[in-house]
């Protein structure tokens, strides 16, 4: 969301100009504690231009996911996500489904290196 805002910065609004839509599925790997995403609400007041309807578990239900499986980042040390390979098919169906839906004909979609 952070390198979103640089690259559109000005003129990104979801009430109109260029929509910042926040998707679950288009984002990191989750496998160490550094990958959790923030809670929506604290997402919501830092990023006000961005449009999170599209999120609707408060807490990030990926990271759930695997903690429920492996036990809390303390207990387990490897990956998670990246390990599941049927899982990270499935969000990756699901992130390309979300784009081919969209209404918009131009659609960029910015992610970073770690």
């Amino acid at each position: 969301l952070q390198t979103a805002k640089l690259c559109f910065d000005g003129v990104a609004h979801p009430e109109g100009g260029i929509p910042l839509i926040a998707c679950e599925h288009w984002r990191e790997t989750v496998n160490f504690l550094s990958d959790v995403r923030r809670e929506t609400g604290f997402l919501r007041t830092e990023f006000p231009h961005v449009d999170f309807k599209y999120l609707v578990h408060d807490d990030d239900p990926i990271w759930s996911k695997y903690e429920d499986k492996f036990g809390d980042h303390t207990e387990y040390e490897s990956i998670r996500e990246s390990g599941d390979g049927i899982a990270l098919e499935k969000r990756t169906r699901a992130a390309w489904k979300f784009v081919a839906e969209r209404p918009e004909k131009s659609i960029a979609i910015v992610s970073h290196s770690a």
